[in-house]
């Protein structure tokens, strides 16, 4: 068998320094062009102040841990309450540990490079303990039902964990922390005391405080009234005093 002739080896030593100096000019960009894609920024900025129920100074030492697909990362505020980390991009679960029965949840998403603000308001435990009226036969036995959890967080304020479904194909949740809860169909009326601070609901990058939110799980609109105060992706803060938003695929628009 003839030994084989390498294309380099066919070629003058003329033709041998041009291919070679072509091939340079086209590697250079393209090794350039390989550089700026890996150093890229594929992470982002998140902070935020954990407050006392009326916004007051803010709360030292408090965990808050961000859950991914495929890390999970945990910072704790600062002697003003304040805390920071860098992620990459992708879906969290923010889960704050408080010292009350109250949990502070919240999922988002971010794909580009961007500063995302999440402030958290602690809130204090109720003092709450309702009487719920029985109705009774004449012998005494008793025909109303037992109150419920259900019962007892509409008199007594919560958290609700909303699932919303998406064509992003996360599983968002629209959260709503209260001081009393009125259920209806299709609606919920969610309400504060004046005495453990507004209404406070999320969802994705978007955050709300009202005297007064109104949820239509029908329509998936949040309409909010009294001193009402949100903050959408873009981490403005805007006051009015009534507004009304819609859920559509893990964005919140403004309808008014």
């Amino acid at each position: 068998m003839e030994p084989s002739i390498s294309v380099l080896g066919s070629l003058s030593p003329k033709r041998v320094s041009r291919l070679l100096f072509l091939s340079a000019v086209v590697l250079v960009p393209a090794l350039a062009q390989s550089a700026r894609t890996n150093n890229y920024p594929t992470t982002f900025h998140v902070e935020g102040t954990i407050r006392g129920v009326r916004g007051d100074a803010g709360v030292t030492g408090v965990e808050v841990k961000f859950i991914g697909k495929d890390m999970t990362k945990a910072v704790r505020s600062n002697q003003n309450g304040f805390y920071k980390a860098e992620l990459p991009f992708g879906f969290y679960t923010m889960v704050v540990s408080l010292k009350t029965d109250q949990q502070y949840r919240r999922r988002f998403l971010v794909r580009s490079r961007k500063v995302v603000v999440l402030d958290v308001a602690l809130y204090v435990d109720p003092d709450c303990d309702p009487v719920f009226p029985t109705i009774a036969r004449s012998d005494g036995t008793p025909v109303s039902r037992e109150p419920t959890q259900d019962d007892y967080s509409d008199a007594c304020g919560g958290s609700d964990f909303i699932s919303i479904p998406s064509e992003a194909g996360e599983p968002f949740e629209l959260l709503v922390h209260y001081s009393q809860r009125r259920r209806g169909d299709p609606e919920i009326k969610y309400t504060s005391d004046g005495r453990r601070g507004p209404v406070f609901a999320a969802y994705n990058l978007f955050a709300l405080s009202a005297d007064e939110v109104v949820y239509d799980a029908t329509a998936r609109t949040i309409t909010a009234s009294g001193g009402v105060v949100f903050r959408d992706a873009s981490t403005k803060t805007k006051h009015v005093n009534s507004a009304i938003f819609k859920i559509e695929n893990g964005h919140v628009v403004s309808l008014r």
